[in-house]
């Protein structure tokens, strides 16, 4: 099997974006009928942070590919944690990480509002929350097993807040890739567009002319 190429286009970039965020919305849509079952609360909170871990890593993933940074990528191949990418890209790209957002158009005026969402998780609380879900799931002794197998249930309200946060966090959110003295790009990202796909726009602002160029890009869940 050929060994698959870093993707280097616009077009390239917001595919493998676009399927880091789909893979992260079915995560997040497990995650919400696992709380509705009817099954022991251990087992409940296990399967979700075991989401949850995949989900950091792939909003982790999704950085990488948003910035184009594959000399970072490579120092990750063996060994692969969220927290330590997100230090490494932030030398480079100090605005690196998703931010929530909001844009509006008035009389021909594009008003952006970023970082305006309480409860939206930050770079920090995703870090935690891949150190703390691999606490939850792993039992390689046995005093960690017995200390569990006979703890009280888990409290579970933690996993809504996690959720939450994570929801608040990338329903709709942009990243800055680049900005030069007249001209800036951002990459926004609609976890919902009206039709079940999640949604991906190169935005490409003139500040000059108050001009705005928009390459528009979308991607569903594919069954296989």
């Amino acid at each position: 099997m050929a060994k698959p190429s870093y993707p280097k286009t616009d077009e390239e970039k917001a595919k493998v974006y676009l399927h880091c965020m789909v893979e992260i919305k079915e995560r997040l849509r497990l995650i919400q009928t696992v709380r509705g079952m009817s099954m022991l609360a251990l087992f409940i909170k296990e399967v979700c942070h075991l989401q949850f871990r995949c989900i950091c890593e792939l909003i982790a993933i999704a950085c990488l590919v948003a910035q184009g940074d594959y000399e970072t990528q490579r120092a990750f191949r063996k060994e692969f944690s969220p927290p330590k990418i997100f230090i490494a890209l932030k030398e480079k790209y100090p605005h690196f990480f998703p931010q929530p957002s909001e844009m509006t158009s008035e009389a021909g005026q594009h008003h952006l509002q970023a970082n305006g969402k309480p409860g939206a998780y930050t770079e920090a609380q995703i870090s935690r929350l891949w150190n703390t879900s691999g606490d939850h799931l792993h039992r390689a002794s046995i005093t960690s097993y017995l200390k569990k197998a006979f703890s009280p249930p888990p409290n579970l309200s933690s996993l809504d807040v996690d959720l939450s946060g994570i929801i608040t966090l990338l329903e709709s959110h942009i990243i800055p890739i680049w900005q030069k003295a007249d001209r800036m790009r951002l990459l926004q990202v609609h976890m919902e567009d009206g039709t079940g796909n999640v949604e991906a726009h190169w935005l490409d602002f003139d500040m000059n002319t108050s001009g705005l160029t928009i390459s528009t890009f979308r991607s569903g869940l594919v069954q296989r």
